[in-house]
């Protein structure tokens, strides 16, 4: 409210984010009692910055992780809606949220969960169903955390040049577990957002390359 009591209010468009739930931050969901939600989407909002630590041998660490915690007890989670359902949408009709057309489109996600790509903590998710309904794609999107990397790095404590970590944090994950004759129809969707680079002389090592002339390496 205003300083003189006068209600702020505001009107925002969210249907355009698909779900009904979408949130940026750590999360702890509870989904009970014959509760019907037309999709979750949890992406990492902010992280804890790695800092100079002299008891890990590559140099940097920060402990902490983006935990995300869903229940599901005796209810239903479906697919979302990208378009404005207006006043005449409502569950299970045809088009609309908890419509799942199988088509691997961004209307038959239920839950997703998206880790900054750029982020130093592990994004770690944890989804479990009693007795409840999921319909629609389960999605997980990772990159391993920032300081994450494929091919392997020199640690900067030592003073060779030898490839000798991946990396020091912990790695995103994302559990689903289903329970006392749960259901789920849909498929589970996993989106490595890690830059292994290009194989371009084809001798099995991926090298990271700049496509100068667009032929894709």
């Amino acid at each position: 409210t205003y300083t003189d009591g006068t209600a702020d209010t505001h009107v925002v468009d969210v249907y355009g984010m698909g779900t009904a739930i979408t949130l940026d931050q750590e999360v702890d969901l509870s989904i009970v009692n014959n509760s019907h939600v037309a999709g979750i989407t949890l992406t990492q909002g902010y992280e804890w910055e790695d800092i100079d630590d002299n008891t890990v041998s590559t140099g940097v660490n920060s402990s902490e992780v983006f935990n995300n915690t869903i229940n599901v007890v005796d209810s239903t989670v479906t697919s979302g809606s990208l378009s404005d359902e207006g006043t005449s949408g409502w569950f299970g009709n045809t088009n609309n949220a908890s419509d799942y057309s199988g088509s691997y489109t961004a209307d038959d996600i239920a839950i997703a969960a998206i880790a900054h790509p750029y982020a130093d903590n592990a994004m770690q998710t944890t989804v479990n169903l009693s007795n409840s309904t999921l319909m629609g794609d389960v999605v997980f999107s990772s990159n391993f955390d920032e300081n994450f990397f494929p091919n392997g790095a020199d640690s900067y404590r030592d003073t060779d040049a030898d490839l000798d970590t991946n990396g020091w944090d912990g790695t995103d994950r994302m559990d689903v577990t289903l329970n006392n004759g749960s259901k789920w129809v849909g498929a589970a969707m996993s989106v490595h957002m890690t830059d292994t680079g290009t194989d371009a002389d084809g001798d099995g090592v991926f090298e990271y390359t700049v496509d100068t002339n667009g032929d894709g390496i």
